[in-house]
């Protein structure tokens, strides 16, 4: 079937009524009907458009209205019907036609990969190392939020590639915002890699309390629960059904798994440095380990997940608040060496009616072949650099290897699979040379 000759994604992804692109609010507004003044938090006064007299102009033709809009106007519109929420905090009705503008569609380039190269990767790739990736750009007039998961060891897709792709899809210019999403993603790898990369040792007893605490849009979400660190849990699994449990899809399935994964990464990093508390309630009944809570008075709501509406006030501030935690999450990540850190602390368990011993694990971690290895490249070298074998340059990937010419010659992907087998892997060869030149 052909595809359609034109599209409106990329304005209805501007409506407001997701987390991916919202219009850009300087200040908290406190519309008044009937007066021109706004008081914003600071205690300023700011010029307010009255939305509630625009409603007129949402009932013009789609054509006569567009021609005569011009940008800023369209922010104000799709910000006051992001506004417009009923009591569950979604969206109340469609957008106004005036809102919805439609352009050409363009096919999207995804590169392309021969099916050797697709069971190359499926059979004889890394190891899959998920790290929770937060994308944060200025449009202007906009703000672009995203999160999601990258493999570290990703074998088929640069973070380029991945940054053309997604600012085609969303109408961003990639000759301003392509190499910032690029360079957001690799950072974010480089300074995640320490810790992700380390293999905790399986006998060793590592449940950690998760208390996640996020929020998409106008809603926060709230849980709490043990995890157990030394595991292969399935995140999108759990995440899927919580979703499915609360009613809410789309964009919250992809956040509350990036959300359980950055805790997870910062709970490993705290127990291979020995700061995971000898003692946690989890109030456990009869002296389990886990499982039933007892709590006679809350009746286990801090155990339950929990949705609730936020206003724009606590949005802001919330927004403030976490980007400042994420910061300091990544600094901390970032600085995490690759020497041997302390012993795995042994852990206790204290159930509502006695505690529990744990035994103890064996002492230190076992780094990941993520981390062995591994040389991040300068700025200026990233500009010059190609991996010998698959041809990716040094924007495509985190970080340099040792191959058959010497150190720094392979990329990550090769250089792995160069460590593991004493030979390059063939259905690389060449992969990524039409996309560097």
């Amino acid at each position: 079937m052909a595809a359609p000759q034109y599209t409106s994604y990329p304005s209805r992804i501007r409506l407001g009524t997701t987390s991916l692109i919202t219009p850009a609010v300087q200040q908290t507004r406190e519309t008044r009907v009937g007066t021109g003044g706004t008081t914003s938090r600071s205690g300023r006064t700011l010029t307010t458009v009255n939305y509630a007299e625009r409603d007129d102009d949402y009932e013009t033709s789609d054509n006569s209205h567009n021609a005569n809009n011009t940008q800023g106007q369209i922010v104000q519109a799709a910000a006051a019907y992001a506004d417009n929420v009923d009591y569950r905090g979604f969206v109340a009705g469609p957008p106004p036609d005036t809102l919805v503008l439609k352009k050409q569609n363009l096919r999207t380039r995804h590169p392309q990969r021969t099916d050797e190269q697709v069971r190359g990767a499926a059979d004889e790739g890394g190891d899959e190392v998920l790290i929770p990736i937060r994308l944060d750009l200025d449009l202007g007039e906009f703000k672009f939020k995203d999160t999601f998961m990258w493999n570290m060891n990703e074998e088929l897709i640069s973070p380029d590639a991945f940054a053309m792709i997604l600012c085609a899809d969303l109408s961003i210019p990639p000759a301003i915002f392509a190499s910032q999403i690029s360079t957001q993603i690799r950072t974010q790898v480089e300074e995640y890699a320490p810790v992700a990369s380390i293999k905790l040792p399986p006998e060793a007893d590592l449940r950690a309390i998760v208390d996640i605490s996020l929020h998409l849009s106008r809603h926060l979400f709230t849980d709490k629960f043990e995890w157990d660190l030394t595991g292969d849990g399935d995140v999108y699994g759990w995440t899927k059904r919580i979703c499915e449990d609360l009613g809410v899809t789309g964009e919250w399935v992809g956040a509350i798994c990036h959300a359980v994964h950055e805790q997870l990464l910062q709970l490993k990093k705290t127990a291979c440095e020995g700061g995971l508390p000898a003692e946690v309630d989890n109030d456990a009944p009869y002296g389990a380990e886990a499982g039933v809570r007892v709590d006679q008075d809350g009746l286990g709501a801090l155990w339950a997940p929990k949705v609730e509406v936020l206003s724009r006030e606590e949005v802001e501030k919330r927004d403030g608040d976490r980007d400042r935690v994420v910061r300091r999450n990544r600094r901390e990540a970032a600085r995490f060496g690759s020497g041997a850190p302390p012993p795995v602390q042994s852990e206790r368990r204290r159930g509502a009616r006695e505690r529990t011993q744990r035994s103890p694990s064996p002492a230190g971690r076992t780094p990941g072949p993520g981390a062995n290895g591994a040389v991040i490249l300068t700025d200026m070298e990233r500009l010059r650099w190609r991996c010998e074998h698959c041809g990716i340059g040094g924007t495509g990937t985190w970080a340099a290897r040792k191959g058959p010419s010497g150190a720094k010659s392979l990329c990550n992907s090769c250089g792995l699979f160069w460590a593991k087998e004493h030979k390059l892997p063939m259905w690389r060869q060449g992969m990524f040379s039409g996309e560097y030149r």
